[in-house]
């Protein structure tokens, strides 16, 4: 539910839309209500970080005596391509449960 864009001007990887009827929308509604608008995602807000999940594939999962694992990694926005974070960004799956974003937001 939250879009991101690389922004041509500084690099930095913003939020540019959050999807009606997201998670993130609500969250962004319910924050409203409360007056907890600092809580949650906001359109403006940087990419600094978030989690992802990855394949790792041992010698038992490569000769079929074992499943590969798959694991939560933490992965640093700065310094990273768009191509390679928009990668990183798809890897994710509902089965591994929520992403989790680390943004920064200008005062």
């Amino acid at each position: 539910g939250i879009v991101f864009e690389e922004n041509e001007n500084d690099g930095l990887v913003r939020i540019v839309d959050i999807v009606e009827g997201s998670n993130a929308a609500k969250m962004r509604y319910k924050a409203q209500l409360t007056q907890q608008m600092a809580s949650v995602p906001q359109v403006g807000d940087v990419l600094r970080g978030f989690t992802t999940t990855t394949t790792l594939y041992g010698v038992g999962a490569l000769s079929g005596t074992s499943l590969p694992k798959r694991e939560v990694q933490f992965i640093d926005v700065d310094n990273l391509s768009w191509l390679i974070l928009v990668d990183r960004l798809r890897r994710g799956r509902k089965l591994d449960g929520p992403a989790q974003y680390v943004l920064e937001r200008e005062s």
